[in-house]
């Protein structure tokens, strides 16, 4: 919906506009910072892929997935800090809710990790239809490490660092299907966690193959139930190392994905948004455009916009 006549007036500095005497700020706020090639990769993955069906939701997904990762995460850290240190320092508001309250966090944390590997797992068997490949990231990663499917030599070194992944489903796994996990003392004071192995999928340590291969985590034989135990010293230290990696894996994949996109390909930027008057402000940018820095093509989809006079891409319309 277009409205003319209506003088709106842009403030760069705290970028919104004055309308009618209010002053309403700008719901997409001017990008200064770069963006990843993974943020670039999900941008423009539903035009590179258009004829893939929900690709637009699929990209979203992932965005969101991935937000609620990083906030279940801070959640943890801030849980940490202060229902860790009262319940150590006051013996009196100990609470069990307090340890269940933890371990839930820290549960949650390994599925939401889990959950976004499953969805980009589907976005990979929809890139490449022809391939037949699962949707279950974790077989997907069998296969790919044991060389039963080779989509390139990228996945391939993809999945090589994927070590982080074995902690994340033995944990998720677990506590989703079989015993809650609780919190204990360590011997540094730190939350640890505790859980026992139920689950017999392949990969997973058993009775005869218990192996401590790293210093956050180890495996021991249970000598009451006879099941192994899996154990983590330092929750704390663990979801930073977890948070860690899964990073460094994401930044390699937004460089494979990067590469399946057309840099030339246009795609609608939104500038600005105003819920009072309805007015939208749109442009068409590339990847080329964003890493060389240039401000795409205004649409112009009104006369008078407000931010003319500082938009380049207004100009460039012109």
């Amino acid at each position: 919906m277009i409205l003319k006549g209506i003088n709106m007036i842009y403030d760069k500095e705290r970028n919104g506009f004055f309308c009618k005497g209010k002053f309403i700020v700008n719901n997409f706020p001017i990008r200064t910072e770069k963006y990843t090639d993974l943020e670039l990769f999900l941008r423009y993955f539903p035009i590179q892929f258009s004829h893939i069906k929900d690709a637009t939701n699929w990209s979203q997904t992932i965005q969101d997935k991935y937000n609620a990762i990083r906030i279940a995460f801070e959640e943890l850290k801030n849980l940490i800090d202060i229902y860790w240190k009262e319940y150590c320092d006051d013996i009196k508001i100990r609470s069990t809710q307090y340890l269940i309250a933890l371990t839930l966090k820290y549960e949650t944390f390994m599925n939401c990790i889990y959950s976004f590997c499953e969805s980009l797992a589907m976005i990979i068997k929809l890139i490449y239809p022809k391939m037949n490949l699962t949707s279950k990231f974790s077989k997907l990663r069998s296969e790919i490490l044991s060389e039963k499917i080779m989509i390139d030599d990228d996945f391939c070194h993809l999945m090589k660092i994927t070590d982080w992944y074995d902690e994340v489903h033995w944990i998720r796994t677990e506590a989703t299907h079989s015993l809650f996990g609780f919190l204990f003392f360590s011997k540094d004071g730190k939350p640890g966690y505790l859980n026992q192995i139920y689950n017999k999928r392949k990969g997973v340590p058993s009775n005869k193959n218990v192996d401590n291969i790293k210093d956050h985590i180890k495996f021991e034989k249970d000598t009451v139930s006879g099941r192994v135990k899996i154990e983590i010293d330092n929750i704390d230290n663990h979801i930073d190392i977890i948070f860690s990696e899964f990073n460094k894996f994401l930044f390699e994949f937004g460089k494979i994905g990067l590469k399946l996109i057309n840099f030339d390909l246009q795609n609608v930027d939104i500038c600005f948004q105003n819920s009072i008057t309805y007015q939208i402000g749109t442009k068409l940018i590339t990847i080329n455009d964003i890493k060389n820095d240039q401000p795409g093509i205004c649409t112009k989809l009104y006369d008078e916009c407000p931010m003319k006079n500082y938009c380049k891409a207004y100009t460039k319309a012109s």
